[in-house]
């Protein structure tokens, strides 16, 4: 695989975007001390980039801070329906990422960070949506908390005289497992709390909601969108404490189709010990994100979202086959896919609590929508 960097952008371009990785909210000023450019070309450059190559730069929310937990699905649906299926899907107010997806099931996956008790809501939007035939099947999973492993793409693993990025599949499954952390690499930050939230601010979900959209963009522009008036000091203020404590990290989501990399997800049903302290402690180069779960049966196992060449995903998927016989692949479409922000409409202001009801969480949604 070989990085057109002459058609889509020079050397300087990607030095921004491995700082970017590493620094994601950094401001025009230091990039550009670090890079040895001015700061209104750092602008440019960044501004450009936002037409080619990334297509955000997010807050990802400690949402069990929030009291939301992650669910899953996969929904088998007819081609004729994604368009239909995807409109209802995108109303839901706990979505957090939607996808079509083509495997053992081709149709629709979409994640969601939705109150505790909101999970049966969700199984009974899954099954009105078969009743009323937009899907034919599902699998449901549910996550351990809010544990998630998320690694970014190391491009000094790229070797730009053979096009191709330097890694081992079958050697890092093969690690020792004595050469691997055994300490469990979940932050205690991200296990759900032992009672809800009380100190929050509406402001804070909404500044946090507008930094889970973007979160380069200026202080200025928060200012503006936010209901309540706060001052540039109190605004800054509030943004250092948002970040130590409802911020995990910020992604840099690329578009992968400028690198040639292929988008997948991986099903795998084992027990997710060892391949999560070896994601930790000796993580791929390519951008990926894991999840563990239990499914509908009761069964244990993990998702693996990866972004990589081509040439890696066979490698890929027999390192996984040695930790387990079951290992499903989805392909992703990545010009089909939808990445929610925090919704702060789904949050009850006077009652300074998430909205759970049948009505908001199944029926309204399919109101005048198929």
């Amino acid at each position: 695989m070989q990085m057109k960097l002459t058609e889509t952008f020079d050397s300087t371009d990607l030095e921004l975007i491995i700082l970017l990785q590493e620094k994601p909210i950094a401001n025009y000023s230091l990039i550009g001390k670090l890079l040895g450019l001015s700061s209104p070309t750092v602008k440019r450059r960044i501004d450009g980039l936002y037409s080619k190559v990334i297509n955000r730069i997010v807050a990802i929310p400690k949402y069990s801070r929030l009291n939301l937990v992650p669910s899953s699905i996969f929904l088998e649906v007819n081609y004729t329906n994604f368009d239909k299926i995807e409109k209802i899907i995108d109303l839901h107010p706990y979505l957090y990422f939607r996808v079509r997806t083509y495997g053992k099931i081709n149709g629709i996956h979409a994640t969601f960070r939705l109150p505790q008790e909101g999970a049966n809501y969700l199984k009974s939007f899954v099954k009105e949506l078969i009743n009323k035939n937009i899907a034919k099947n599902y699998l449901f999973f549910e996550h351990y908390s809010d544990y998630t492993i998320r690694g970014t793409p190391r491009f000094s693993a790229y070797t730009s005289k053979s096009g191709s990025w330097e890694f081992s599949w079958q050697k890092w499954i093969s690690t020792p497992k004595d050469k691997v952390s055994r300490k469990d690499p979940i932050d205690d930050n991200i296990e759900p709390p032992k009672q809800k939230e009380k100190n929050i601010e509406f402001s804070d979900l909404e500044i946090l909601s507008l930094l889970s959209a973007d979160s380069r963009q200026k202080n200025v522009n928060i200012l503006n969108k936010l209901t309540e008036k706060l001052s540039p000091q109190r605004l800054s203020d509030k943004l250092q404490e948002i970040k130590q404590k409802y911020i995990s990290t910020y992604r840099v989501y690329l578009n992968w189709g400028v690198f040639d990399f292929t988008e997948v997800i991986f099903n795998v049903k084992t027990d997710s010990d060892f391949f999560k302290q070896l994601l930790s402690t000796y993580p791929p180069p390519f951008q990926t994100t894991f999840r563990d779960y239990v499914d509908t049966n009761g069964r244990k196992g993990f998702l693996l979202y990866l972004s990589c060449p081509p040439s890696h995903l066979i490698d890929a998927f027999e390192s996984l086959m040695k930790i387990s016989n079951d290992v499903e692949l989805y392909l992703m479409n990545r010009k089909q896919q939808y990445r929610a922000p925090l919704n702060i409409k789904a949050f009850d202001k006077k009652k300074m609590d998430w909205i759970v009801s049948e009505d908001y969480l199944v029926l309204n949604l399919f109101e005048n929508k198929i």
